[in-house]
């Protein structure tokens, strides 16, 4: 009850020291040009002198409204909140005395018009940080799950490239025999069926009466061409078989030939990540960018959804992202894997490149220097199915943002066959993020300390008076 006293007291007396300053909704950091001298005052763009008096009388004298920094008469002038116990505030002063508590403190109101609720304030924006910082720390735990998960992708990918290529060897062979099998196979079934044809050839020969040896010989030649038949589709049923056995070679080939590449860029990442990248590394379609540490590994071969009204929408990272009808109807490409969003980076020059007489670079010297600064806070889907003259193909450009989850939060067409979209991941988490909500919180927390620190000497001072 007693701290509760004091505070209310901190308050009174800081709310009349406030009444009793000498100007009104001035900023600090001007105030040396608030000085009383000769009773004159100049506005700061240097307009007009008049007298010290006249500022906060509600009457603007000044174009730029420095003579009313405490009232509403001039509409371009700013009011300076102090919030003692919270954070300082600007306001335009046409919010000054408009019966609405727009600083916490209260001062851009009467005197009691409203209370003062800085450190409500402040204590609900520490309580809203802790839960931030709670959720950032989480997500960094995630982000470690994939650092962790890559790590053992990676010495997979490594472990199964020492015999990839005699496996991928061995199904090529496997596949070249299968078509050499398939092809000998198509011919003998067409050489069976040309045999077949011309057994029959001689059935409607006779039409009158024959004899013993020709009506043998009609018999002997029917028995051959069904012979001859029963080969045929015996010899397409081995087609088929063939064929069978050819798609399924053909599909292991493929399967092992996507691992060697995906294993590729797992183990080569670390060289291809870098934060500044040369157009010809950035454009490389060999060659995936993971992020500095790599932890955008972790999605190859991931996709994810969202559905936003009657549409479907679909990005698969390093992959393509597509859009389609909810009813079952079409699906179109609105762009395929580019990478990480780039923009150009300050041109380095090269090491020696001296100039002319006048000390003038040669603007060629170090053009193979001009390096691209990488976002990793943004991918880029490009080259998707054509959308019209003006606007060509489709594109999506996704913002990635930290979150718990990997989750499409957002997809949108700002324009013609132009999509965005942003998504939540652990892996868009940094330490940075995290240490930065500590800052604020340790900010509060040395307010709080400071706040307490001027009571107890506020309550001091008042029980030297005879106040308390």
């Amino acid at each position: 009850m007693k701290a509760c006293y004091i505070f209310h007291f901190l308050i009174f007396l800081f709310a009349t020291a406030l009444a009793n300053s000498p100007i009104r909704g001035l900023d600090p950091s001007l105030s040396n040009q608030y000085v009383n001298i000769d009773e004159k005052f100049k506005c700061l763009d240097g307009s007009k002198v008049i007298p010290f008096d006249r500022i906060n009388d509600n009457y603007c004298d000044c174009a730029d409204g420095s003579d009313e920094p405490g009232t509403s008469a001039c509409p371009n002038a700013k009011f300076y909140c102090e919030n003692y116990g919270h954070e300082p505030k600007i306001l335009s002063s046409t919010f000054v005395d408009d019966g609405i508590c727009d600083c916490c403190d209260g001062s851009d109101e009467p005197a009691t018009f409203c209370p003062n609720s800085c450190m409500n304030v402040k204590k609900a924006r520490k309580a809203e940080l802790i839960e931030q910082l709670r959720v950032k720390e989480q997500s960094l735990a995630v982000r470690a799950t994939y650092a962790s998960d890559i790590s053992e992708r990676r010495r997979g990918a490594e472990a199964l490239l020492k015999n990839i290529d005699s496996q991928i060897a061995s199904e090529q062979a496997t596949v070249t025999a299968l078509e050499k099998a398939v092809k000998d196979a198509e011919a003998e079934t067409d050489r069976a069926k040309s045999d077949s044809s011309k057994s029959g050839a001689g059935d409607d020969a006779h039409n009158g009466e024959e004899t013993h040896e020709q009506r043998a010989e009609r018999v002997a030649m029917q028995w051959e061409k069904k012979k001859t038949t029963e080969e045929s589709e015996d010899l397409e049923e081995e087609v088929a078989r063939a064929h069978d056995r050819l798609d399924e070679a053909r599909s292991r080939l493929e399967h092992l030939e996507h691992l060697k590449a995906e294993s590729l860029a797992l183990v080569s990442q670390n060289s291809s990540s870098s934060d500044s990248l040369s157009p010809s590394d950035s454009s490389s379609p060999s060659v995936h960018d993971f992020g500095p540490d790599g932890v955008f590994a972790y999605f190859l071969d991931k996709c994810f959804s969202m559905a936003h009204g009657s549409w479907g929408y679909e990005m698969c990272w390093f992959g393509a992202a597509t859009q389609s009808d909810r009813s079952g109807g079409f699906s179109v490409k609105i762009g395929h894997w580019s990478g990480f969003a780039t923009s150009p980076a300050s041109p380095i020059p090269s090491l020696g490149s001296k100039g002319d007489d006048n000390g003038n670079q040669d603007p060629h010297a170090h053009a193979h220097a001009q390096h691209v600064h990488v976002n990793y806070s943004e991918v880029v889907f490009d080259e998707g199915d054509f959308c019209h003259p003006i606007n060509g193909k489709r594109s999506l450009r996704m913002t990635l943002v930290c979150g718990s989850e990997n989750r499409v939060t957002h997809v949108e067409e700002p324009s013609t066959c132009q999509y965005t979209a942003r998504m939540e991941t652990p892996a868009a988490c940094t330490a940075e993020d995290a240490e930065e909500i500590r800052r604020a919180i340790r900010e509060i927390e040395e307010l709080e300390a400071k706040f307490e620190t001027d009571a107890a000497a506020a309550a001091a001072a008042a029980r030297e008076r005879g106040q308390i």
